[in-house]
């Protein structure tokens, strides 16, 4: 934060209203609230938020929300009634939780106070202490100092984007002899959120021989929390942070110095942006090896909700400066090499691999726990899907499945276990679908594994994947699974009556009555999936292909 920036409080009056504008992950919304309920106890507090989080928001403690429509939070994408309407009401005091120290990332929230008024302001940048401002002096900040940071912010891509051409053309260097000593390994990922790159990251972390390899890891950032570090049980694993993360160029430079200054052999990077901003600094700080590691189809980077223009220029970019690049399921190869223009030869397939002994679930015991959770009658039949409700996993086809199965099997009730940003706009479909009472929406869950154990039958509806951890872990349950005919799925159901299109809710539901009506076979082809899972997809061969690739790459570049 600048030095201009001035952290003792302005001697006003404790205000009556406060807002917090809920423009960041949950938990630094979380810390706003509780910082705001410390200092003004008896003041109501409201959220400004873009619809979808009311529940969440109000479980953190606020008093109420205020909704705005759209994706995109700025002054500039909020309707100027809106603004007046919320002006109106008369706040005293406008907190900006902030991931990060870095003003320049937040100048639309910050115009956003200023049109509201508030006589304070309270900045919250990531992890640092609070700053709090009078309106005047925050107005002359803002219109100053942090506007110009912003303009001066938009050729960050721009240099970025020459950094990794200069990456693809820097000649790779000759790689260091590594007999009789320990390989240096630094890993790199984008966040240590919920998901399967990252438990897979950490099966791999736990398995590497600590007489062969030294091994680190970085994150760019931790905007979607620290949740599978609780999965890193190797000893003395040093984790850091990328401290200029989100801005590009530098956190390029930052990681440049810190592959110098560890003279590592080796940088394996994951998920998207880590696989640009890694490959860039690694290559220019002269690593020998580069593996950069593709979790999921590309059409995820294509859609309207994430895409942005450099997107592609970057991953083709990224991908060209790794020394190889590896996918997790076998129908990537193709659609990663068509994406970055790559040769299929090229990229390297290594399928994700779980541990099958951690998969000891009482079934009886889980589907009791469902039937209590869903109220659901003992002679029901549990169909139900697991995962984030965002819009490439498509728990709107799943809606629409099961309102089609409950036409011919009206005891089928669904279950949907997780949580996200679309969740309300999921329950207003369930009830359009004439589902209420017969869906039952369970949030996130920490125990998602032993209650998906509870099912009769799991529905994977994905729209985009790359190896599904979460099918893997329904086969090795033992519950019977119907999926998308997409990326990894294939790979681990592999017979056509398992499988359906994405997005044909018609076909998916008679795959689902197909499965309910054929107990005998359907038992019979579940033992034979999760037999041949218990051989190809575990994290003891999982772990053994990455460490035969890595003595192949390390050869290679020596």
């Amino acid at each position: 934060m600048n030095a201009t920036l001035r952290a003792d409080a302005p001697t006003l009056a404790a205000p009556r209203r406060v807002l917090i504008l809920r423009s960041s992950r949950m938990p630094q919304f979380a810390r706003a609230v509780r910082c705001a309920r410390a200092r003004h106890p008896h003041a109501q507090i409201i959220a400004l938020s873009h619809r979808g989080h009311r529940d969440a928001l109000l479980d953190a403690g606020v008093d109420d929300v205020i909704e705005i429509p759209g994706r995109r939070f700025g002054v500039f994408h909020v309707a100027p009634f809106r603004l007046l309407q919320v002006r109106a009401m008369g706040f005293d005091e406008v907190v900006i939780p902030q991931m990060s120290a870095h003003a320049d990332l937040h100048i639309n929230l910050y115009w956003i106070a200023v049109a509201i008024r508030a006589d304070r302001v309270v900045l919250l940048p990531g992890e640092e202490a609070a700053q709090t401002f009078e309106r005047k002096e925050f107005l002359r900040w803002t219109a100053h100092e942090a506007w110009i940071r912003a303009w001066l912010a938009r050729l960050d891509v721009p240099i970025f984007l020459g950094l990794l051409a200069a990456a693809c053309l820097v000649r790779r260097p000759s790689g260091r002899v590594v007999d009789g000593r320990r390989v240096r390994v630094l890993h790199i990922i984008s966040s240590l959120g919920v998901g399967g790159a990252q438990v897979q990251l950490a099966e791999l972390l736990n398995r590497t021989p600590t007489d062969r390899y030294d091994v680190e890891l970085l994150v760019l950032g931790n905007s979607d929390g620290d949740f599978s570090r609780q999965w890193l049980t190797r000893e003395n694993l040093s984790v850091t942070y990328v401290k200029e993360w989100p801005r590009l160029t530098p956190s390029v430079r930052e990681i440049m110095r810190r592959c110098k200054a560890g003279r590592y052999d080796m940088v394996h990077t994951w998920l998207f942006m880590a696989n640009m901003v890694g490959a860039a600094a690694a290559r220019l700080a002269g690593i020998p090896l580069v593996i950069g590691s593709v979790r999921n189809l590309s059409v995820w980077k294509r859609e309207r909700w994430y895409r942005k223009w450099w997107h592609r220029l970057g991953d083709v970019l990224g991908s060209h400066a790794a020394d190889v690049v590896t996918v997790n399921a076998n129908a990537l190869v193709a659609d990663h090499a068509t994406w970055a223009l790559m040769r299929r030869s090229a990229i390297r397939v290594v399928h994700n691999g779980l541990d099958p002994a951690s998969f000891g679930s009482d079934r009886v015991a889980s589907r009791q726990a469902l039937l209590q959770l869903t109220a659901a009658p003992s002679s029901a039949r549990l169909v139900g899907t697991v995962g984030r409700l965002a819009h490439e996993k498509d728990q709107a086809t799943f809606l629409r499945m099961i309102a089609e199965v409950r036409a011919q099997r009206p005891d089928v009730h669904g279950v949907v276990i997780g949580d996200g940003e679309l969740r309300a706009g999921l329950e207003q479909l369930a009830r359009e679908l004439g589902l209420d009472g017969a869906v039952t929406f369970l949030g996130s869950r920490s125990d998602a594994r032993r209650l998906m154990a509870g099912l009769d039958l799991f529905v994977l509806t994905s729209r985009s994947e790359g190896f599904p951890n979460v099918l893997l872990e329904a086969t090795f349950l033992e519950v019977p699974c119907v999926a998308t005919n997409i990326a990894g799925n294939p790979d681990v159901l592999e017979r056509e009556e398992s499988l359906f299109p994405e997005g044909d809710w018609e076909s998916g539901a008679y795959r689902v009555l197909q499965t309910l009506s054929n107990p005998a076979v359907t038992a019979e082809r579940t033992a034979a999936v999760r037999a041949r899972a218990m051989q190809l997809f575990t994290s003891e061969r999982s772990v053994r292909t990455w460490l035969e690739l890595y003595d192949q790459s390390l050869s290679n570049a020596a």
